[in-house]
């Protein structure tokens, strides 16, 4: 980096944001917070989609800490803001919006709030959608997820049915051993359910 104002913000932004991520102790969050604010503040910052997105994760964890929703609310539109910038790298853009889809689906944990979960459970189809993934088995094990808290609400079995179509698919796709035995939990679970709502003891 060079030796300019923005510059010299930045890389204070980023040894906080390392010493935060390790310690998460919350006087650190709030330090790497402030100044990852004070970085995005300033003209031609180096990295700007990085700076979003890790500021989105500093928010979301001083959510967690404080259980103040106006956190968790900004970290998504931080990385909505990432996501965007990220439009000519789909493998950046898929990690943002599986990230968007993440949140929100925290975020409908709290505020119950049904179209939160609609918007979660699109962000997650848009991560998976994207140009083949090496993460696309994690992506797809996340989405597997909101569509599991869909029936749970809804009760109704098509996203229970879609959400064994996609544990199949990360079952398939899953390139190592740990992401295997993830896609395969997530696969019993969702068949697990199925038959507990439809009496149907075979496998779809």
């Amino acid at each position: 980096m060079g030796g300019g104002p923005a510059n010299g913000l930045a890389e204070r932004f980023w040894e906080a944001f390392r010493v935060a991520r390790h310690s998460a102790d919350p006087a650190s969050v709030e330090k790497a917070i402030d100044l990852g604010h004070a970085v995005l503040a300033a003209e031609d910052v180096a990295e700007r989609r990085l700076v979003l997105s890790n500021l989105g994760g500093l928010l979301q964890t001083r959510y967690h800490q404080t259980g103040d929703f106006e956190f968790l609310q900004e970290a998504v539109r931080k990385v909505t803001e990432a996501y965007l910038l990220a439009y000519e790298s789909p493998e950046d853009s898929a990690g943002y919006a599986n990230n968007i889809g993440m949140l929100l689906h925290t975020a409908f944990q709290q505020n119950q709030d049904r179209s939160t979960l609609a918007d979660a459970l699109d962000w997650s189809r848009a991560a998976v959608e994207e140009e083949p993934s090496t993460k696309r088995a994690f992506y797809l094990g996340n989405l597997v997820v909101a569509l599991r808290t869909a029936f749970t609400v809804t009760k109704d079995l098509a996203p229970l049915a879609e959400a064994v179509e996609h544990a199949r698919a990360a079952v398939e796709c899953s390139p190592d051993d740990v992401l295997t035995a993830r896609s395969l939990h997530f696969l019993a679970v969702v068949l697990r359910d199925w038959s507990h709502d439809t009496g149907e003891t075979g496998v779809m």
